[in-house]
């Protein structure tokens, strides 16, 4: 479907002059983020297995060695204005970090913040069987186009999504 979308919004692009910029976003993450989603997920329980001060935590998961490329909202609404001012017409831009993480080294990264551990324990029913393992993506293309930079590292990222679930909690 996204690349018929592509297709789509480039023939638009040049069939009809319109000014189409394209995206391909890889994982957002931020504050507020629903925890529908992995890393809110992990964070607000460990938020939470952090607040009642067991020491024998153990946190249920998928497939913790998937590897994804995560970039905060921050970042991404960025990469869009700059795309949106300065962005060639017809061009598609990955806004990614470029860099990969596996779930496991942030849940390890999350509970060093924190300050506690935990046991991984996986449940097969949380393991999507089609799940590509390692999805990363380059943004070379539009730090040389338009100089758009990375302003949140993912320890910033977490810290901050960590915070917002204590506050929340």
């Amino acid at each position: 479907a996204r690349v018929m979308q592509e297709n789509l919004s480039k023939i638009y692009s040049d069939g009809f002059d319109l000014d189409i910029v394209m995206t391909r976003s890889f994982n957002h993450i931020g504050p507020g983020q629903k925890d529908r989603f992995v890393i809110p997920s992990f964070a607000k329980q460990l938020v939470e297995m952090k607040k009642r001060g067991e020491t024998q935590n153990e946190l249920v998961t998928g497939n913790v060695n998937i590897v994804r490329d995560f970039l905060d909202v921050r970042d991404v609404v960025d990469a869009y204005m700059q795309l949106l001012k300065s962005g060639t017409k017809g061009e598609v831009y990955n806004i990614c970090s470029g860099k990969g993480w596996s779930l496991k080294d942030i849940i390890a990264k999350m509970c060093r913040i924190i300050g506690i551990s935990v046991s991984i324990i996986p449940d097969e029913k949380l393991i999507r069987p089609n799940d590509n393992h390692i999805i990363i993506g380059s943004n070379d293309k539009i730090k040389k186009e338009i100089g758009w930079k990375q302003r949140y590292t993912l320890d910033n990222s977490l810290k901050d999504i960590l915070n917002y679930w204590n506050e929340k909690a």
